[in-house]
This record gives C-alpha cells, structure tokens and sequence, in this order.
C-alpha cells in the first residue's frame, strides 16, 4: 500500500522562497536516490504568506522508511532549519486508490 506524508511547514517573515528553494533542493536528493518516493512536491498557500507545505508518496512502508532513515537526512533538514518558523508539522496518511 502506498504511503504518503504532508509536512507543513511555517516559514519564518520573509524567508518563504528561501525555504522553498531549500525543500527544491532536498526533493532533487531524494528524487536522485530514491526510486520508490513516487512524488516530492512543494506547495506554497495562498492567502498565508510563511505557509509551504511538502507532499511526498512513497511505493510503501518499507520504501517510506528507507526515506525516514537516510544517511543524508540531517543534511535535508539542516538545509532548512534556517528558514523555518517552528518545527514542521507532518501528518503520514495511505494512498486511497
């Protein structure tokens, strides 16, 4: 069953296209090194300035968890940190096909 992951993320003021270019940045890593990760797209608010939000479906648990687990996953979030207001918030959810 295909797994999928909405992360919502605050930018801090004036820093939303800094955050989006760095999220742009990490999905050109995953989409580079993890052939089950089906989609990574960036979408930003409208109406909500900091808002962007990160959706990403994987083929399955195993293949969301090779994602979760990747050796360069504190790179990807330290490439954002500086841009965010706060921690993301994510929420996992299956693929209703």
């Amino acid at each position: 069953m295909k797994i999928g992951v909405i992360a919502s993320f605050k930018a801090q003021p004036g820093q939303r296209a800094q955050l989006v270019a760095a999220l742009q940045e990490n999905i050109a890593v995953v989409r580079a090194n993890e052939p089950d990760c089906l989609r990574c797209d960036v979408f930003t608010s409208i109406g909500h300035d900091e808002q962007v939000s990160l959706v990403e479906i994987y083929a399955s648990e195993a293949a969301f968890e090779a994602h979760r687990t990747a050796p360069y996953g504190a790179e990807l979030f330290a490439r954002v940190k500086p841009y965010m207001g706060g921690m993301p918030v994510a929420d996992r959810f299956h693929v209703v096909e």
